[in-house]
């Protein structure tokens, strides 16, 4: 190999790894493109708040333990179709672990 295309190979080896390691960058920085079934819920406004049946996780609790009995093992933010809400889990009398969905919005039930 010539000298001068020695000297060529390595400044475009170079420049490849300054791009690949440009791109990975900008890669770990970049903010998903969508959010995926599990995302955080976003913060509700006050206006928003106002308009919710159901505005507090102890609240979808109370409801939840109201309607199916047994005892509240762990309250979640979630999204429910689309609207705010809180996902119960429950364990009930019979010694079943059930689910309940509860829209913030309408304060709709819906076990899983």
């Amino acid at each position: 190999m010539k000298r001068g295309s020695k000297i060529k190979h390595q400044a475009y080896h170079s420049s490849g790894i300054i791009a690949a390691s440009m791109l990975l960058l900008s890669l770990a920085f970049a903010q998903p493109l969508h959010a995926g079934p599990f995302a955080k819920p976003e913060r509700t406004t006050q206006a928003q708040e106002a308009k919710l049946k159901v505005r507090s996780g102890d609240e979808a609790a109370r409801l939840v333990k109201q309607a199916y009995g047994g005892k509240v093992l762990r309250v979640q933010s979630v999204k429910v179709n689309g609207n705010p809400g809180y996902r119960v889990k429950l364990l009930q009398d019979s010694g079943r672990i059930v689910y309940v969905s509860v829209d913030a919005r309408s304060g709709r039930l819906q076990a899983n």
